[in-house]
């Protein structure tokens, strides 16, 4: 999975019903707005959720918009920044956060464990953080300088 992204632009990971939901809708416009691949990979881990969909009309509005596909796929930083604007407007439309990223853990750690997809983790170890990654293309660098 993980040589997959460096060849495909948008590469979301998703593991509840409602991220998948709503994610579908992203990688749509995505893909409609830029004209690129995107690769949004669904395992569920949880069985019993209720689903908050979004209805046909609202489908039909949101999907219409400019078409660029303008970005070189070499371009990563202007993807990342291409991708916050597309789930600023996903999330006014899904009306549930859309994360890049969820961190629990130790403030302090010494030890950064990473979860390709696991959206909840609720074990605490000391001095150990877990970052549970859902985008993992484009996702530049300085992304993760804050952590």
């Amino acid at each position: 999975m993980l040589l997959l992204c460096s060849a495909i632009p948008f590469f979301l990971l998703l593991t509840t019903v409602q991220q998948s939901h709503d994610n579908a809708i992203l990688a749509s416009k995505l893909a409609w707005v830029e004209k690129k691949a995107v690769m949004h990979v669904f395992y569920q881990n949880c069985y019993e959720e209720i689903l908050d969909e979004v209805t046909d009309n609202q489908l039909q509005q949101y999907l219409p918009a400019e078409n660029g596909g303008t970005q070189s796929m070499d371009n990563w930083p202007q993807l990342f920044h291409v991708y916050e604007s597309v789930v600023l407007v996903t999330t006014s439309l899904v009306q549930h956060p859309l994360h890049t990223l969820s961190v629990h853990g130790s403030v302090k750690p010494h030890t950064v464990i990473f979860i390709l997809g696991q959206g909840i983790f609720s074990i605490d170890i000391v001095g150990v953080k877990f970052m549970s990654v859902f985008l993992f293309s484009p996702l530049p660098a300085s992304f993760w300088v804050p952590f």
